[in-house]
């Protein structure tokens, strides 16, 4: 087939031949047929201003920041098992391999090694207060640490903790836990449904006013209740 002779008109109006054109760049024939600013009139006085903004910023060393890495809008950060990068670029640059291969491990070869996440949501997760949990075996900082102790799962510690299940009622938050455990004048106390790092925990726990509890002890009731 004899393409010499066959013609492709351009957005601005001009003609190359076929044999020309398929010799470009897929981003030069793109650009020459849909270029960016198709439909935008730019006149010369708008030229000028803008010219004008750009010179005054290079007099002023304040060249205009290139949009690349993460100062992109559409850049995301990476996971790998290296850690968190802000982007392909840093992960490509860190394992000395090609941005493109970066890709491949995150969309096809390795997936959950590699693989994008929101950054500002992991840190907001993060963030938010772990709350300590108060069972009748004494405290726990995390749930996690209170299935691991009572040979459940998380779920389950939470459902306790809820008020459903056998141990309903028995288990519950406490969020003034790290305050109680820091202070020094606190003392470790043994009741019949465990041992609890103060009086204040074990009180909670059993359902009764701190003085309560304090009388108890000093009078000694069924030598349960007792300081450690």
């Amino acid at each position: 087939m004899d393409t010499t002779m066959h013609m492709v008109t351009l957005a601005n109006g001009n003609q190359v031949s076929w044999d020309e054109f398929s010799n470009w760049t897929p981003k030069k024939q793109s650009n020459a047929m849909n270029p960016p600013a198709k439909g935008h009139r730019m006149t010369l006085e708008k030229c000028i201003e803008i010219s004008k903004r750009q010179r005054s910023l290079y007099s002023n060393g304040d060249p205009r920041p290139r949009r690349t890495g993460s100062a992109n809008k559409s850049s995301k950060p990476v996971m790998t098992p290296k850690g968190d990068f802000a982007n392909i670029n840093a992960v490509a640059s860190a394992y000395g391999v090609t941005r493109e291969e970066v890709c491949k491990w995150i969309k096809k070869y390795k997936p959950t090694e590699f693989y994008f996440f929101n950054k500002s949501l992991c840190e907001q997760q993060s963030s938010k207060k772990r709350r300590a949990v108060l069972t009748p075996h004494g405290h726990f900082p995390t749930m996690a640490a209170a299935a691991l102790h009572f040979g459940v799962d998380y779920q389950t510690i939470k459902a306790w903790i809820n008020g459903t299940g056998r141990h309903a009622g028995e288990f519950h938050f406490v969020d003034n836990l790290a305050v109680d455990v820091k202070c020094k004048n606190a003392k470790k106390v043994m009741t019949p449904k465990g041992e609890f790092n103060s009086l204040k925990i074990a009180s909670l726990s059993l359902g009764i006013a701190p003085y309560t509890l304090s009388r108890w002890i000093k009078r000694k009731k069924d030598d349960a209740y007792y300081f450690v």
